[in-house]
Formats: structure tokens, C-alpha cells, sequence
């Protein structure tokens, strides 16, 4: 099976994901503007980042893949929330749709780093950490669940990615290509 990796990345965690994927798998892993024609490999994984519940490049990636011709493809996703079921079943509903629900889809908890965020991206999330950070002034041990793990989240850099986060996609990519190689 001739394979390849092609993702955006915009903080590092998604290029993280993909090098270690193809690692795995033993293929190439290619920046998705380097991409060039992707007719030549039998599977593409492709793999974006998550902002505002859109995976960034997807349209994009599924107008240049050849699926009609036999050419299969798996995406991936990356994000700061948690690798859940729900999360991934949230952002597969949002993102495959029109003929694209059945592309295998997993999501992937990669982190966060304020750091390499653009300016405006920082900003908003500073001002909704204040907003909260108000709300909690005004009415001591009010916030939800959701705003407290919001500002325990949002506070510093970290790397969630890991080996492990990839077994399931690994697993299923072996098992339906059938290639005990990878």
C-alpha cells in the first residue's frame, strides 16, 4: 500500500501527529501546501487542526483527493479538548458531510501553546479567561465546571500528544489495508 501523511499544522501538535504516523506506517509525511498531486498513493491520511469546531484544510484536502478512482483516505483532527467519543462524534457530524460521512475519521488531543498562537486567537481567549475570571470575582464559587476547566486549561503551555493517542487510527489503518507491513 503506497501511503501518505499530508496535515496542517498550525501550533506543532498536528506535525507531531503526523510524523509520528508515518513513522509508524513508513511513508512520507508532507505539509499539506507541499502536497502537490496526490494520485499516486492508494490511502491519504490527512490530518488538520481544530478551530471553532472546523478542521482546517478539509475541504480543501477532500476536493484533491481521488476517491472515486479507489484511492481511500482517513482523516484526523487535532485540538486542545480532550480525545473523547463525544468530541470526536461532535467534529466528524460537523466537518464529513455531503457524501464524505463514511471517510474513517479519529480525533486527537494535541495541546496548548498561547505562545504560537496568532495575535487576534490570543487575545480572544484572554478576554474570555477574564470574562470568566469577572464572573468569579463578583460571585466567589459560581463557575461551572466548564468555565473552571476552561481557566485551569487555558493558563499555560502543554503537550498532550502522545504515541498512545494513536493506537486506535494505526490499528484501523493496518487492519483495513490489510498491510501487516506498516
Amino acid at each position: 500500500m503506497n501511503a501518505v501523511v499530508i496535515y496542517k499544522s498550525s501550533t506543532g501538535f498536528t506535525e507531531q501527529y503526523a510524523g509520528m504516523i508515518a513513522a509508524a506506517l513508513k511513508c512520507p509525511a508532507v505539509k499539506f501546501g507541499n502536497a502537490g498531486d496526490l494520485s499516486q498513493y492508494d490511502l491519504v491520511i490527512f490530518g488538520g487542526w481544530v478551530r471553532a469546531a472546523k478542521i482546517v484544510g478539509l475541504k480543501t484536502a477532500l476536493k484533491k483527493v481521488h476517491r472515486q478512482s479507489g484511492q481511500k483516505m482517513v482523516v484526523f483532527a487535532v485540538g486542545a479538548n480532550e480525545q473523547t467519543a463525544e468530541n470526536t462524534h461532535h467534529l466528524k457530524t460537523e466537518n464529513l458531510k455531503e457524501g464524505n460521512e463514511q471517510i474513517p475519521f479519529f480525533y486527537l488531543q494535541g495541546g496548548f501553546a498561547p505562545e504560537k498562537l496568532n495575535f487576534f486567537l490570543n487575545m480572544m481567549l484572554k478576554n474570555v479567561a477574564k470574562s470568566i475570571e469577572k464572573k468569579d470575582a463578583a460571585n466567589p464559587g459560581s463557575l461551572s465546571k466548564e468555565d473552571q476547566e476552561f481557566l485551569t486549561f487555558f493558563r499555560s503551555s502543554h503537550n498532550d500528544v502522545s504515541e498512545e493517542n494513536l493506537t486506535e487510527m494505526l490499528k484501523f489503518i493496518r487492519e483495513s489495508t490489510g498491510e501487516k507491513t506498516f
